[in-house]
């Protein structure tokens, strides 16, 4: 079972971003060997991610992030997402709070954007690189971290290795 330390997980601030370090502690690692578990379903609704005004590399699909949608019913993410809905008051049935899985397979940029919720993104494997132009700053999560993105915030992210994350939003 893979759960958060709760006790050091505060956002005291939902207007500003936060980093928090080594907060879930895994018993069973989340790994690409899951992401082939998830993909060998139909069930788990999934796609490639581009900017809009670049589209997909047909010819190097793999160069681009992928989306995993819903897995809130995966062993490995279960209690977590449970934790989640408890600290941040959702109903574990709430269609607007699904835990979605974002991977690449290596070096990877996204486009800059921002997300109409708060976002909680947690660090399953690699590190992930979130570029926030108006702050500038960068912040890094590794395996084990986690980050809190306000709504509205304009960010990018990028990866100079294969990585994984878990993402959750945040409705009010």
């Amino acid at each position: 079972m893979n759960y958060l330390d709760i006790k050091s997980l505060k956002i005291d601030n939902l207007h500003e971003v936060k980093i928090f370090r080594n907060i879930i502690k895994f018993e069973d690692d989340f790994n690409f060997n899951d992401i082939l578990d998830l993909i060998s379903f139909n069930y788990f609704r999934n796609t490639a991610k581009c900017a809009d005004h670049v589209g997909l590399n047909m010819n190097d699909i793999f160069s681009h992030t992928f989306q995993i949608f819903d897995v809130s019913q995966y062993e490995k993410l279960k209690n977590l997402h449970k934790q989640l809905c408890i600290f941040f008051k959702k109903n574990i049935n709430d269609n607007n709070f699904k835990p979605h899985i974002f991977f690449s397979f290596r070096s990877a940029t996204g486009p800059l954007h921002s997300d109409n919720e708060n976002v909680f993104i947690v660090g399953l494997e690699g590190k992930t690189f979130y570029d926030f132009p108006t702050l500038k700053k960068i912040y890094d999560v590794n395996k084990t971290d986690a980050i809190f993105i306000p709504a509205k915030l304009m960010h990018a992210t990028s990866s100079i290795q294969k990585r994984i994350i878990c993402s959750w939003g945040i409705y009010n």
